[in-house]
């Protein structure tokens, strides 16, 4: 998933059976991010934003092979060693406010691998949410947590997915059919974000969006819907007026 102006469009979309899954994990891991690696161009810089179950040393030295940059969200359990400190990242003292970065730090006790990690607490919902971001970027900790916030648009759009396609009623017997369905849908999205940020530049999502505190509530997608569904001839927007954005061409 890359992550667009709140939501996420699929680019590289996968399935696989469970009993697979628990025998080979890791090697699936790095089969994908090589697939990943063949389907998206060397001059594109890409980083990847993962949660606290792809946070193993192995994947930390593997991704850069790929010219891969990442922000990982990383266990609490996690032995690290950086100047002033060294043990259990759940026992680092940490208070409210902004957070900050340790560049020289070494990760886990016997697999040791040197990278930066930006630390914040933050008061989310009423609960209080520690991050522990590991990175091979040079950027500050602001910019490192602004990053990882992104995964929270796969979130978001896995709601419209539901909400906008009902495939919680939608069942599959087979693996590769599962697989041709997040195909195609991978393709919609495509098609829903070119049409609904063209339709954003443009202007049109004020015909539908809300706005509270000065902010407007419909997402890209729904926007691109509520087009659709008035008229078809806002498909146009796929192949028109380049100066609002980007588009799409025959080739």
């Amino acid at each position: 998933l890359i992550g667009v102006r709140g939501r996420a469009v699929p680019v590289l979309p996968w399935v696989v059976l469970m009993g697979t899954l628990k025998k080979s994990q890791n090697k699936l891991e790095e089969a994908f991010l090589r697939s990943l690696r063949r389907a998206i161009a060397r001059s594109r810089p890409v980083v990847i934003v993962a949660d606290r179950g792809f946070g193993r040393t192995a994947l930390f030295e593997f991704l850069p092979t790929l010219g891969f940059h990442y922000v990982i969200r990383v266990t609490g359990k996690v032995w690290i060693r950086c100047p002033g400190y060294e043990g259990n990242w759940c026992d680092y003292q940490l208070s409210l406010g902004q957070p900050f970065k340790l560049s020289q730090v070494l990760y886990h006790k016997t697999k040791r691998h040197r990278l930066k990690l930006a630390l914040t607490c933050a008061l989310i919902k009423g609960k209080i949410s520690s991050w522990l971001l590991a990175t091979d970027w040079p950027l500050s900790a602001r910019q490192i947590v602004d990053i990882y916030r992104r995964r929270f648009w796969c979130e978001e759009s896995f709601r419209d997915q539901k909400q906008e396609f009902h495939l919680e009623s939608v069942r599959v017997q087979l693996a590769r059919r599962l697989e041709n369905l997040l195909l195609a849908l991978a393709i919609v999205f495509l098609l829903l974000a070119v049409i609904g940020i063209k339709a954003e530049n443009l202007g049109y999502a004020i015909k539908f969006s809300a706005r509270k505190k000065g902010k407007k509530m419909l997402s890209w997608i729904q926007v691109a819907l509520h087009l659709l569904r008035e008229s078809t001839r806002f498909l146009n927007l796929l192949f028109e007026n380049m100066a609002a954005g980007f588009s799409l061409h025959w080739v």
